[in-house]
């Protein structure tokens, strides 16, 4: 499973983190 985090640092590897949330990085 990818983890995602957000711009803001918050990390995970739902959709939300790895799609919805601009300026997210794999």
């Amino acid at each position: 499973n990818r983890l995602c985090c957000s711009q803001y640092g918050f990390c995970g590897t739902t959709s939300e983190y790895c799609s919805r949330v601009s300026g997210c990085q794999s």
